[in-house]
């Protein structure tokens, strides 16, 4: 979620990029204030129905051990192998409500969500999860992100050729956005440097959990237990395999590195090259569980954008990666973890779509696999003990966070000029 926040903020960083969501600046301003309004609603407080709370904790117990929900009562639908349920959501005084319903209506006003889980039995204790949430965002479309987020490299680069210090620009302009994300993240830099005709851009980020100790101290101990051990690293490359965008993290510190020419990503190494629609992501993750630490490296996506009214993003997975494990569990996982890359592999999507008369929904879709063994369900438990301990109180501080910074940024775009 800070990652979004960061990618909003840096999205707004002056009324240019925001006068692109729109044909004029009124059009403009009121796509941005419907798109971060269904977000502060949705990512912000929220409560749940008693069905849906009890769905909830078993998809939390069971996702890794599917075999346990087949008959269980939580599925609006039964057809031969596929099992489903729908869930509802809308903003109310408040809070963020949600619930369960056998068919999800058609989305309507802006915030208001639905989503549509599907289970299926593959035989051979192999599952099949499908999964698609809708999120109405109002006058905010896929020609507005992509128009965005054209305008937003194009901003990158004024600074630079203006010879500006991008990152007083940001904080003049969005002082309430950086005020409130300062309360846990920090940009300790952004330096955007051109380079012939082209613009570098490098930026660092500091996650500081001991800054949100007085307000938010659930939310404050769960980062600084379970980021702390993290280490990451992500690469985007072209068809080529040059790299368009690095990212490093650890020690609570990401940065990440990237060039852009006249609003488009182009190559580090090649900057007269520029990244058309397709591309890969190699990544790599690992934690501290106990006294191991626990990952991937080398996790293969191949990569597709699109833009215009349906702008979006899709990975596909199909390569297993190079596993990080304990050895003494490591020769039971080949099948449970080459099981999800296998045939159509796995895939997450990210798109927007019209919903007529002028509003617009952005969704997010994935499939994955599961091989059920021992081991998966004991990886399962792992996963949800952490995602338990967020529940316990840090998710209710996460969600208030995440709104307060949200309804900053509206703030912060209402009163650019």
């Amino acid at each position: 979620m800070l990652a979004v926040l960061l990618a909003l903020g840096l999205l707004a960083a002056c009324g240019g990029v925001r006068d692109a969501f729109g044909l004029d600046p009124v059009a403009a301003q009121a796509a941005a204030d419907d798109l971060l309004a269904a977000l502060a609603a949705r990512f912000g407080p929220t409560e749940g129905s008693q069905e849906h709370a009890a769905a909830r904790d078993l998809l939390l117990k069971h996702s890794f051990s599917p075999s346990a929900l087949l008959d269980a009562p939580l599925w609006s639908e039964r057809s031969g192998p596929r099992r489903s349920v729908g869930f509802v959501g809308s903003p109310a005084a408040g809070h963020y409500h949600f619930g369960v319903a056998a068919q999800p209506p058609r989305l309507a006003a802006v915030g208001s969500s639905r989503t549509v889980l599907s289970l299926f039995d593959v035989g051979e204790g192999g599952f099949v999860w499908e999964r698609r949430d809708e999120l109405a965002t109002g006058h905010f479309g896929g020609e507005a992100a992509s128009a965005g987020w054209s305008a937003l490299l194009r901003a990158l680069e004024l600074p630079a050729a203006r010879g500006e210090d991008a990152s007083l620009r940001l904080r003049r302009e969005l002082p309430r956005t950086t005020r409130a994300l300062g309360r846990a993240l920090g940009l300790s830099a952004l330096d955007v440097r051109r380079d012939g005709d082209t613009t570098v851009v490098a930026l660092a980020l500091e996650l500081v959990p001991s800054a949100l100790q007085a307000t938010h101290p659930r939310y404050a101990r769960f980062l600084a237990t379970y980021v702390t051990p993290m280490q990451a690293w992500l690469r985007a490359e072209d068809a080529t395999g040059r790299p368009l965008l690095t990212a490093e993290g650890g020690r609570m510190r990401l940065t990440v590195r990237f060039r852009v020419r006249d609003g488009r990503l182009v190559t580090l190494t090649a900057p007269h090259l520029a990244a058309d629609g397709r591309f890969a992501l190699r990544m790599g993750f690992s934690t501290r569980s106990s006294m191991f630490r626990v990952g991937l490296d080398e996790l293969h996506a191949q990569g597709e954008a699109i833009d215009g009214p349906a702008a979006g993003v899709a990975l596909t997975f199909r390569e297993e990666p190079r596993w990080r494990l304990p050895f003494v569990v490591k020769p039971f996982l080949r099948s449970p973890l080459r099981r999800p890359f296998e045939g159509e592999g796995s895939r997450v999507a990210f798109a927007f779509a019209a919903l007529g008369e002028g509003r617009h929904s952005v969704s997010r879709a994935y499939r994955f696999a599961v091989k059920e063994n021992w081991i998966t369900r004991w990886m399962g438990s792992m996963a949800s003990g952490t995602v338990q301990d967020f529940r316990n109180g840090a998710e209710a501080e996460a969600d208030a966070f995440t709104r307060d910074t949200m309804l900053a940024l509206r703030d912060d775009l209402r009163a650019l000029r």
